[in-house]
């Protein structure tokens, strides 16, 4: 029916320009905002692991992530069997420049002996050219306020190998840092410097955020994560072992319930296009309610003219899915500022394939729903009044 009818369709979708191509970028619009929230969804259900993550298990303390645990507790956690490695981490808040989004990234003071041991999935790079530079990394080890960071900060802020950075603490004192190293890896959002300095300028409390332990293989995490928390069950400090995956998710909770948010939001969209396209297909039947009666004059059974009708609709609904699901498709397999937003959390997301080709099902679903009332009604209209109206 399509290949016999093609010129009258075609017509039809190109006989009111101005509104085919209005239409077809608000649904677009919507499309493209949809699949991006629903690959949102996803992505914070499945947070991406970098390589090695499968080995490492994060030690916090068990009422909050923002209380401290005593530095002491990271030889007893290394003597344990099973542990290949063991990181002290301090969060460390601070203000670069302003208080304001843009300036905002996550400030680590850590052991730099063993951050490339539990970390073996970075590199250290040249910030210039991105090629291997491991001597970068003996620089910043040997400088007791020495800073590595990752390369995306080094990119956005314009920063070059020797620059001093200034931060100001936020219940933490003002810290100094020299740039030494930069790595590149699936964080490369953040810096990293000395937990010796700091701790030396707070007056050596001996306090860290959490531990970040890496197994010698992934069956042993499981022990590992038990021994742990019974090790210090009965201390000033019991603590709660949990998977690196399980950490990230954490972070995610307490930016709130982003997930109603979303899911909000996408509603709110489809309800948007609905609207739009059933506004549009409802003027479109009222006009075109003489042209139907004469085609049913012509022998066109009501059935026919409905699924002509449905036809054409379909086409605009999955032009409109296409040009926004691919929109977003393309926009997210590239690496861009977008990927810094929320703090980071978009770094790695890439949209999956099979979305947004749901998303072409979707677009002929809206135009169906939209189209089938006015459709219905003008098809199976009589036809003499129909065209008493048009005279």
């Amino acid at each position: 029916m399509i290949g016999k009818f093609g010129p009258l369709l075609r017509r039809n979708l190109l006989r009111n320009p101005r509104r085919s191509v209005l239409t077809l970028l608000s649904l677009a619009a919507s499309i493209f905002l949809v699949v991006i929230l629903e690959g949102l969804l996803r992505h914070l259900d499945d947070l991406p692991r970098a390589d090695g993550s499968e080995r490492r298990l994060i030690v916090r303390r068990s009422t909050s992530f923002l209380e401290p645990l005593p530095a002491s507790f990271g030889p007893k956690i290394e003597a344990l069997s099973g542990v290949q490695g063991n990181c002290a981490i301090v969060f460390y808040l601070g203000i670069y420049k302003e208080m304001k989004p843009e300036y905002f990234f996550p400030k680590w003071a850590l052991d730099a002996e063993n951050l490339r041991s539990n970390y073996p999935e970075t590199r250290v790079v040249d910030p210039a050219t991105g090629n291997d530079r491991s001597d970068l990394f003996d620089q910043f080890k040997s400088d007791r306020q020495g800073a590595s960071a990752g390369i995306a900060l080094y990119q956005k802020y314009g920063w070059k190998l020797g620059d001093t950075l200034q931060f100001q603490g936020v219940g933490f004192p003002d810290v100094e840092v020299h740039l030494r190293s930069c790595y590149d890896g699936p964080e490369r959002g953040s810096l990293f410097f000395h937990r010796d300095y700091l701790d030396e300028l707070q007056g050596n409390v001996g306090r860290v955020s959490f531990f970040n332990v890496i197994c010698k293989t992934p069956a042993d995490l499981p022990r590992v994560a038990i021994a742990v928390d019974a090790m210090f069950a009965n201390s000033e400090a019991p603590t709660i072992t949990e998977t690196e995956k399980s950490f990230q998710a954490g972070f995610v909770q307490m930016l709130g319930n982003v997930r109603m948010l979303l899911r909000s939001i996408a509603l709110a969209c489809s309800f948007a296009m609905l609207c739009v396209a059933a506004n549009t297909l409802a003027m479109t039947a009222r006009e075109r309610a003489h042209e139907i009666a004469v085609m049913k004059t012509l022998g066109f059974s009501p059935a026919r003219v409905l699924a002509l009708l449905l036809v054409e609709v379909t086409a605009l609904c999955v032009i409109a899915a296409i040009l926004g699901a691919g929109a977003a498709k393309l926009m997210f397999s590239i690496n861009g500022p977008w990927h810094d937003l929320g703090s980071g959390f978009l770094r790695g997301f890439r949209l999956p394939t099979w979305l947004a080709l749901a998303a072409l099902p979707l677009g002929a679903l809206v135009g169906w729903i939209a189209s089938v009332i006015p459709f219905v009604r003008v098809a199976y209209a009589p036809i003499a009044p129909a065209l008493r109206r048009a005279g």
